[in-house]
């Protein structure tokens, strides 16, 4: 029937045609306007935070509903001491919320070692001081091995430690709940 030549040339031709339609109809497609609905994922309701008031002797404050108190053995140190662990299932994080108070030592914060660690450490801690009820409120926060945000209070001759914790949840998260937190510190 046909030679080998002109068969091999029959079947280019053909594969020539073949790919040079497919080229104009991939161009002219591409160049229509997209056709059809796109759908987004419905928004994610993030349900509000409900609130709990801590009642101490020397103040009270306000935190999470969602924390649950963790167990603390009786200090000599702290006039009041409370601990709170929140677990997140939905995100697997977890964080701590620390709040004590005590006398201040020598009427000098530099005097106390959890500041004074921090302040030394400025390579693991930054240091800002927030005004807070018209008071200067030492905010340090870590970034590394964890995340922390903790601020030392001085009021009435006492020291307030606001620290909160976590590995998984952002820094700055922590920081907005740490100001949230002091903000609503009320002395008794």
């Amino acid at each position: 029937m046909f030679k080998k030549g002109k068969a091999l040339k029959i079947f280019c031709l053909l594969l020539l045609i073949i790919i040079v339609a497919a080229v104009v109809w991939f161009l002219r497609n591409a160049n229509q306007p997209a056709v059809g609905t796109i759908k987004t994922a419905p928004a994610i309701e993030t349900p509000a935070t409900e609130y709990e008031r801590v009642e101490g002797e020397a103040f009270s404050f306000r935190r999470g509903s969602a924390y649950k108190v963790k167990p603390t053995q009786d200090s000599k140190i702290y006039t009041e001491q409370f601990v709170f662990s929140q677990i997140n299932a939905d995100t697997a994080s977890s964080k701590n919320l620390s709040v004590s108070i005590r006398p201040l030592i020598n009427t000098k914060l530099d005097d106390e070692a959890g500041y004074k660690l921090r302040k030394q450490n400025s390579k693991t801690y930054s240091h800002s001081t927030k005004s807070v009820q018209a008071q200067n409120v030492d905010v340090f926060i870590k970034t590394s091995e964890g995340n922390e945000a903790t601020a030392y209070w001085v009021h009435g001759g006492k020291l307030l430690s606001v620290s909160l914790t976590s590995v998984y949840v952002n820094v700055e998260e922590l920081q907005t709940e740490l100001v949230d937190t002091l903000n609503s510190v009320e002395w008794q």
